[in-house]
């Protein structure tokens, strides 16, 4: 979805018109309005919401991980706070073109830095 926004903004302040389903939008506000109409009539948003509602869930349900998994479960939710605001700015993009760019690029590397650190935490198993 951060793809599609990306696209459709960039293609609203640099071109004179931006096609978006069966809408044309002459200003990025209206094609970013566009797209997430797209993105909720094709039920995009709510399958990624109902996406992030089962994580929250799985987090959840983790709180009280034993000792010797704590510092796993600590970088699950690392994972799952970086995931949480990348979904927000998803579903809802904001700031400016550059911004949302540098926002989103900074959360994929939260989470694939974390993703590593927790790989190399996971117990042997035995």
């Amino acid at each position: 979805m951060t793809d599609q926004y990306y696209s459709v903004w960039y293609d609203a302040i640099y071109e004179d018109m931006v096609h978006i389903g069966e809408n044309v939008a002459f200003d990025f506000e209206d094609a970013l309005y566009y797209q997430y109409i797209e993105f909720s009539d094709n039920g995009s948003i709510e399958e990624f919401e109902e996406l992030m509602a089962s994580v929250e869930t799985q987090i959840s349900d983790l709180k009280t991980p034993p000792d010797e998994y704590q510092q796993t479960y600590d970088t699950q939710l690392e994972m799952y706070l970086s995931l949480k605001a990348l979904s927000s700015l998803a579903i809802e993009p904001s700031g400016s073109l550059d911004s949302f760019t540098d926002d989103i690029n900074k959360l994929v590397d939260e989470m694939l830095d974390a993703n590593n650190k927790y790989s190399v935490q996971l117990p042997d198993s035995e």
